[in-house]
């Protein structure tokens, strides 16, 4: 059976917290609701022509041309949950700390390549590989001037106005995949919501090189490394 291992990786995840599938693609965040700890998440597969029709500023998120691939589905998500951390925790040593890039990635295997780059091995016995790259940007600081990084911030703050009032954003830059994938970016908004409450908002967008998995399986992939990513960003401990 072929698998589209790039996403592969994503089934060594387990579910942490209950995930709940949102009807509309850019789904309305409501950090309330999700105090208790629940996932809420949305997915599609669309060609770049049916995107643009109904969220063009995905889009904005591509910043090496990789929408431009032919006959290449896009696989576009959006998450969001609450962490138990305060929002001064997602500073900009986040985005170049490879402590913390080995801890979210889980059983991934991760080298540093340069500052804020890195190298990252899918387990498995296909050694699948790909280059992972970060930016960060906050109001108070910003760790990039890559003008095409800049527009997918902005493109994600035009989609919804929480990122827009994230005290700080990580974004990641992925390609360079070894198959599967003609690369892809996840922008991660960090939003205050209580004392030790963070509320998370993600927006990700990745070509996929056909065959493709099953539409439950892609589904389910995406809602496991969303509650994936809640957890384990719980359990990091800062030295």
């Amino acid at each position: 059976m072929k698998l589209l291992t790039f996403i592969f990786f994503l089934a060594h995840f387990s579910t942490y917290a209950a995930s709940v599938k949102q009807k509309d693609l850019n789904f309305t965040v409501k950090g309330e609701e999700l105090l208790k700890g629940d996932v809420y998440y949305s997915v599609d597969v669309l060609t770049k022509k049916e995107l643009k029709k109904i969220l063009p500023h995905f889009l904005d998120l591509d910043t090496s041309g990789f929408t431009k691939s032919k006959n290449s589905p896009l696989l576009v998500s959006k998450s969001a949950y609450v962490v138990n951390k305060a929002i001064g925790v997602f500073d900009h040593q986040k985005a170049s700390s490879l402590r913390y890039i080995k801890h979210l990635m889980g059983d991934q295997k991760v080298t540093e390549i340069t500052e804020r780059t890195f190298s990252v091995e899918i387990p498995g016995g296909s050694r699948e590989q790909y280059k992972l790259r970060t930016h960060f940007d906050s109001d108070d600081i910003s760790a990039t001037t890559n003008s095409r990084a800049i527009r997918a911030i902005t493109g994600a703050k035009k989609m919804d106005i929480q990122v827009q009032a994230a005290s700080s954003i990580i974004m990641r830059e992925m390609w360079d995949y070894s198959r599967g994938s003609n690369g892809g970016v996840h922008v991660t908004g960090f939003v205050p919501l209580k004392e030790n409450k963070t509320l998370v908002i993600d927006y990700g967008i990745m070509s996929l090189i056909p065959p493709l998995l099953a539409r439950e399986t892609i589904e389910g992939s995406i809602s496991g490394e969303a509650s994936a990513h809640q957890s384990l960003i719980n359990s990091f401990r800062d030295d």
